[in-house]
Formats: structure tokens, C-alpha cells, sequence
């Protein structure tokens, strides 16, 4: 008797503790469903968030950004026929070949684009990856960045053809700070600038710099046009989130890249107080007798209300032509992002 009683309270025991199990199950379930009716409303899922993550690290897997693609169905921006008719007009004016945007709210997160997984060559906008490299170096060592280089024989390249020439270059025989060469480098896009520093970064550090951002290395690309709009952007957001670098030399990049000279791209398009940390970047090649030429800008626009990142890469013949579609398209967007705050 006592046994069967035992068996009975054991029974009993099972039962409750089978109870107690689903009881929990049930509350996960309905967690999970609520979890992803909130998601499915705000249009993210697990096959539409994309971590980029710093590699390099055996135990830890630190994240720069998490891209969230709200774009494809949501049409948050009322620019986008406006642009895709004035790019439609364009072409057949066979003024550009073609155009990319990429716009990003960065208070809110939302983004969206216009042809943003087309490829292209990035030219001097890839100076951007190389200021962050060296200050990543300044991080350990603050020392580098008074280090000085002398512009020699020993330190003389070859000159690229510049359709933008710098206001301000280096002179054959001066010698230079490493932080006055990351700044002509960047404010006045010299080559030259970028030909000493070239020298005097550690390659390791540079290649690691690439690798960390997801960028892949430029000496083993055997394509030039290899980077869309999209991809570059990240660049400009993980300075604004201050998720690479420090915060402090994150905030030094974007003051230096907010004093480029060069105006007649994107800041040609907003109203002049406001200010616009950016790069361009231009690429002429010959091919045949024929010439190709690309011409881009990216940056952050710091709209009073809503900053926003906006990039934009073009292909054509004219560059006077393409500088006139990138004003046109901030002058757009800028409109655009005004009015959403009135």
C-alpha cells in the first residue's frame, strides 16, 4: 500500500512538474509570437538584419554596426521619384551614364536608395579608410601623428591625373607632420599627401584597418570598379557611431573631413549654414580613345533637426555635368528632409 502511495505521490510530482514545464513553454511561445509580430510591423527579421563585425579576435566578435534593411518596402523617403525622374532625364540627355544614392536618416536608422548595389571605383574616397587607419594607430601610439616626412627623391611617385587639383599641395624639399599630411589628405585631396603616408604606415596596420571595416584589400582587386554606395557608406556611419575608433578620434576625423574644399557637390546643395563632414572622390581612365570618368561625393549632412548620410556615385563623360547631378540630388534630399521636420 505505502508503495503504491509513493508511486502515487511520484506521479502526482511528475505531473506538476510536466504542468509547470509547459506552462513555461506556453509563455515562450507566446513571447516568441508577440517578439516577432512587433518586428514583422517595424519590417526586420533575422534574414534582413546584417552585423558587421570587427574580425581579428579569438574569444570575442565585437560589432561595428548592425545594418537593418528597412529600405525595399517601407518608401520612406518622398524623394526617390523625384530623383529617379531627374537621373531618367539625365541619361537620355546623355548627360551621366548612371547614378547611385544612398540616404540614411541617422537620429532614426531608416534608409534608402537608387541603384546602391552597383559597383564602383571609389578613387580618393578610399583616403577615408586610410585617415582611420592611422588614427587606429594613434590609439597606441598619439606619437606617430608628430612624426615627420620629408617630400624627397626618395619620396617622390608618380603623379595621377587630378580634373580637381588641390588648392594646397606639398612642396619637393619641405618636411611634413603626420597629422598636416592627414589633413591635406583629406581637406584638399592630394595625392602627393597621400603618396608620403603611404610610406610611413605599417602596411600590417593598414591591411588590418581594410579587413577590420570589411573592405577588401585594393591591391587584390583586378577590377576597378568594385565598391557600391551602399558598402561606402558604412565607412561614414561607423565614424558617426564612434564604433571603430575612439570617440575622440572619431570626432577628429569628421572635423577634418568637414573642412574639404571642395563645395560643389553635396554641401552645393544644402543651404550654406549648415555643415557637411564629407569626401569625394573622382576616377578619369582612357579606353580606346574614348574617356570614362566617375565622379562621387559621401558625407554627413548635419541637418539641424535630423543629420543624414548621403552618398552619391556617378559614372559619365562631363564632369561639370556630374558635379551639376549631385548638387541637384542634395539640393532634392535636403528639400526633402526640411520639410519632414516642418
Amino acid at each position: 500500500m505505502n508503495k503504491i502511495f509513493n508511486q502515487g505521490k511520484i506521479s502526482s510530482s511528475v505531473l506538476w512538474l510536466i504542468i509547470f514545464i509547459l506552462g513555461i513553454l506556453a509563455g515562450r511561445s507566446l513571447g516568441i509570437i508577440f517578439e516577432k509580430s512587433a518586428l514583422s510591423q517595424n519590417e526586420v527579421n533575422s534574414d534582413n538584419v546584417h552585423p558587421v563585425r570587427q574580425s581579428g579576435y579569438k574569444f570575442i566578435n565585437p560589432l561595428l554596426e548592425c545594418e537593418i534593411e528597412m529600405s525595399d518596402k517601407t518608401n520612406l523617403f518622398s524623394f526617390k521619384n523625384h530623383i529617379l525622374d531627374f537621373i531618367e532625364e539625365k541619361v537620355d540627355k546623355k548627360e551621366i551614364v548612371s547614378v547611385s544614392v544612398y540616404l540614411r536618416d541617422l537620429n532614426n536608422g531608416p534608409w534608402s536608395g537608387i541603384n546602391e548595389k552597383e559597383n564602383f571605383y571609389p578613387a580618393s574616397l578610399l583616403k577615408v579608410p586610410i585617415l582611420m587607419a592611422y588614427f587606429k594607430e594613434a590609439e597606441k601610439n598619439p606619437q606617430l601623428l608628430e612624426e615627420k616626412i620629408v617630400f624627397n627623391e626618395h619620396t617622390e611617385g608618380d603623379d595621377l591625373i587630378q580634373n580637381f587639383n588641390p588648392a594646397e599641395k606639398v612642396v619637393f624639399g619641405q618636411s611634413y607632420s603626420v597629422s598636416d599630411l592627414l589633413r591635406r589628405m583629406i581637406v584638399f585631396s592630394d595625392n602627393k599627401a597621400l603618396d608620403l603616408l603611404f610610406l610611413k604606415i605599417d602596411s600590417a596596420a593598414l591591411d588590418r584597418c581594410y579587413q577590420d571595416l570589411g573592405l577588401s584589400l585594393p591591391n587584390i582587386r583586378t577590377a576597378d570598379d568594385f565598391m557600391s554606395v551602399k558598402e561606402y557608406a558604412s565607412f561614414f556611419r561607423i565614424l558617426y557611431n564612434a564604433s571603430y575608433l575612439s570617440r575622440d578620434y572619431s570626432e577628429k576625423a569628421l572635423e577634418i573631413l568637414s573642412a574639404s574644399d571642395f563645395k560643389d557637390g553635396i554641401v552645393a546643395g544644402v543651404d550654406k549654414d549648415v555643415k557637411v563632414a564629407h569626401k569625394f572622390g573622382e576616377r578619369k581612365i582612357l579606353i580606346g580613345g574614348q574617356e570614362f570618368n566617375q565622379l562621387h561625393d559621401c558625407g554627413i549632412v548635419y541637418n539641424q533637426a535630423s543629420p543624414y548620410l548621403l552618398c552619391i556615385m556617378t559614372r559619365g563623360s562631363n564632369f561639370e555635368k556630374m558635379v551639376e547631378a549631385i548638387k541637384n540630388i542634395s539640393r532634392i534630399v535636403f528639400e526633402d528632409m526640411k520639410n519632414k521636420q516642418n
